[in-house]
């Protein structure tokens, strides 16, 4: 008796050893995310993501929100991570891209930071400025204003909705533009990110942020929201800001295994903000990241699959 049951044991070993071999010849490689240069908050949250979710997405660097969307469209990344006004000029210019792009999650606020110098000292301490010290973003009509990455998109929002009438600077990073800044060929600078910007806070009070007023912010409203700036190594708190809202993006694939790939992610990320926000050391705009949410400005994927 013990023999049949060893050999009757047989067969159903060998189908348990058939089905592992069929689950990993079909196991889903993880997706690729195009997020952030690597000192910036979308490469930063995407790493944390993948350390708390191991196996789930594998995380490439780009340039910014514009060529996030690139990859994306062009089949060379399933993820990209973008910020909400990029998608909306992008659609001026693609006609099906709400077609073709659907939101997987929303994640945090992007601020938008306007750099300028400080006043140096002058005699007996009084700020001594070659032409009036800017102040405010209304300040920078008629000035050189560089910026590089996705801030080529906010740059060309807030001027068309603005009119200010800056001189728009293209640089390659944020290095170049900087040193620009420093030797006096631009006047400020646009940079686009989570507030705390890691080179933000290595400045010294030799620079400045440049507040936004109440009628500004209202004009813009249709795109961005209202939000506050502290840099205390600025000596600045709770400076008037403008924020973007970053969303994880990923093509209108229609197949099964992809939906059901992406739902994973979804979920797993879902499942792992709260363990992230609670980890020494990550990024504070875990706190702004809620899974669940939607919004009705851009398409959901999942909700779009019912």
């Amino acid at each position: 008796m013990q023999r049949r049951m060893f050999i009757a044991a047989v067969p159903a070993l060998g189908m348990g050893l058939t089905t592992s071999r069929a689950r990993a010849q079909t196991t889903q490689k993880p997706m690729l995310v195009s997020s952030g240069s690597a000192n910036g908050t979308y490469y930063r949250l995407m790493k944390e993501f993948d350390q708390a979710a191991p196996g789930m997405i594998m995380n490439t660097q780009s340039d910014g929100s514009l060529t996030n969307i690139d990859r994306v469209m062009d089949n060379q990344a399933e993820l990209g991570v973008t910020q909400l006004d990029a998608l909306v000029v992008r659609a001026f210019k693609e006609t099906n891209l709400r077609e073709r792009i659907r939101v997987l999650a929303i994640l945090h606020i992007e601020e938008v930071h306007f750099i300028a110098k400080s006043a140096p000292p002058g005699i007996l301490g009084t700020p001594f400025f070659k032409s009036t010290p800017l102040v405010s973003v209304e300040d920078l009509r008629g000035q050189k204003l560089g910026f590089w990455g996705g801030a080529v998109i906010t740059e060309q929002v807030i001027s068309a909705m603005t009119l200010i009438g800056w001189s728009p600077v293209e640089y390659p990073d944020q290095t170049a533009a900087l040193a620009a800044l420093k030797d006096d060929t631009i006047q400020a600078i646009l940079a686009v990110g989570g507030q705390p910007l890691d080179w933000v806070s290595e400045l010294s009070r030799d620079y400045k942020l440049l507040g936004v007023s109440e009628a500004m912010t209202t004009r813009l409203s249709p795109v961005y929201e209202k939000t506050t700036l502290t840099y205390r190594n600025l000596g600045q708190e709770g400076v008037s800001a403008l924020s973007v809202r970053a969303m994880l993006v990923t093509r209108n694939y229609t197949s099964k295994s992809k939906h059901d790939q992406l739902q994973m992610i979804h979920d797993r990320l879902a499942d792992v903000v709260g363990d992230i926000r609670e980890t020494r050391g990550t990024h504070p705009k875990w706190d702004e990241v809620d899974p669940a949410a939607v919004t009705d400005k851009w398409p959901m994927y999942l909700s779009a699959k019912g």
